[in-house]
């Protein structure tokens, strides 16, 4: 049992907003064990009955702060309690009194987190598909310049020659032979990687520029890059580490789809990201490392204009949105990032976004019935797990969810 001085010190966290992670989650964790509870709602009376939490600068934070420790299914304190786990390991292990904590968290890490708090009359119920979805993995479509197709996943190990260029599958990746470098030809032939949903890939470019395509992406791109620049056509999601090679500079085109302008970027440095799905808002560049320049034409009023193009520094953004280039400064990087680290990364996020990368990644399509719940996500899960884990972790956002078989998903308010 914690003692008095223990639940006090984290209710004065949690009142001043300077709580962590690790001990929000453990505060939720005592309210809702109804042994604990009793001692928490003592203490908090006593708090408020004595006027110590009035001189907050919040105001009516007392009112506030019961009601948050009330909704304990709430999507935010959902997704608090499951990053939690790192940052309460580490207490129990500095503190044996923290031992009530140290069984609660064995239950929900041996649940998957699936019922992490006892939900609320509010609290809706996601129903787990009896054969669940698994997540994508390493799959992908190599269709060769005559026309051959070759399907590649994260298991095969094959070498494929392709008139003086070797191409060799070492596990999730595509790897160039790198004296493709010195073939010259007269007619340039072009390879695609493509992924479908539920699919990624690498690839290494016969540049020896790296590439990762995230799910529903596709690149084409030369088998030898002979001319004077490298240029290579994508769709989708895809992640850049160009290889240096300033006489031979590197050109990324992403050709218009559904009334958007198309638009290039050229490399000036090295990584970087680009997000162009056709049922995004906006096609997103994000720049990393070096310089990159986005081009694209451009509206003036209702027609399109000569091309306009922005220059980025590492840590900016240019979107391409209805026809209007701009730049944002500081973007979060680590939600860009997400995906190719392995990462769902859901801060800040509406529901339709969350709901398009799970489409994309677990290959289902997703249907509103009703209006669509306004629900803004928090929190960052591994993209390795089934979907009755992420829907599971999204269960407290005060909403219907049920699967249908397993490949449509049903999201009521």
């Amino acid at each position: 049992m914690p003692t008095n001085e223990q639940i006090q010190a984290l209710l004065d966290e949690y009142v001043t907003g300077n709580i962590s992670t690790g001990d929000k989650a453990l505060l939720l964790i005592w309210l809702n064990d109804p042994a604990i509870a009793p001692q928490i709602e003592e203490l908090l009376q006593q708090e408020l009955a004595s006027g110590r939490y009035e001189a907050d600068p919040y105001p009516g934070v007392h009112t506030r702060l019961h009601a948050r420790l009330q909704a304990v299914m709430d999507a935010t304190i959902q997704a608090d309690v499951t990053a939690a786990p790192p940052s309460l390991l580490r207490r129990i292990a500095n503190n044996k009194s923290w031992w009530a904590a140290a069984a609660v968290l064995i239950v929900l890490l041996g649940a998957g987190l699936y019922w992490v708090l006892q939900p609320t009359a509010q609290t809706t119920i996601v129903a787990v598909p009896e054969t669940d979805v698994p997540p994508g993995g390493n799959k992908a479509t190599l269709t060769l310049a005559d026309g051959r197709v070759v399907m590649l996943d994260s298991a095969g190990n094959q070498v494929i020659q392709q008139g003086n260029t070797t191409v060799r599958q070492q596990d999730g990746q595509l790897v160039y032979d790198a004296k493709a470098l010195t073939t010259h030809s007269s007619q340039l032939t072009f390879n695609t990687l493509s992924t479908p949903r539920g699919g990624q890939f690498q690839v290494t470019l016969p540049d020896g520029t790296r590439v990762w395509l995230n799910a529903a992406s596709s690149i084409q791109y030369p088998t030898a890059f002979t001319g004077s620049t490298r240029e290579v056509i994508i769709t989708g999601e895809v992640y850049f580490e160009v290889a240096k090679n300033p006489g031979q500079p590197f050109g990324v085109s992403i050709l218009p789809f559904k009334g958007r302008s198309g638009s290039r970027v050229e490399v000036l440095g090295t990584h970087f990201n680009i997000n162009a799905y056709d049922d995004e808002e906006a096609l997103r560049t994000t720049l990393l490392e070096g310089k990159v320049k986005v081009s694209a034409n451009v509206k003036n009023g209702s027609q399109l204009a000569a091309h306009s193009s922005q220059l980025l520094s590492p840590g900016q953004q240019a979107q391409l949105r209805n026809d209007k280039l701009s730049v944002i400064n500081n973007p979060d990087i680590a939600a860009v990032m997400a995906w190719k680290n392995g990462s769902f990364n859901f801060d800040d996020k509406s529901l339709k976004e969350v709901m398009r990368q799970l489409a994309r990644w677990y290959d289902i399509e997703v249907v509103y019935e009703g209006k669509v719940p306004s629900v803004t996500l928090v929190g960052e899960m591994g993209r390795d797990v089934p979907l009755s884990k992420v829907l599971a972790f999204l269960k407290g956002s005060r909403m219907h969810v049920r699967m249908e078989g397993t490949k449509k998903l049903v999201i009521t308010n």
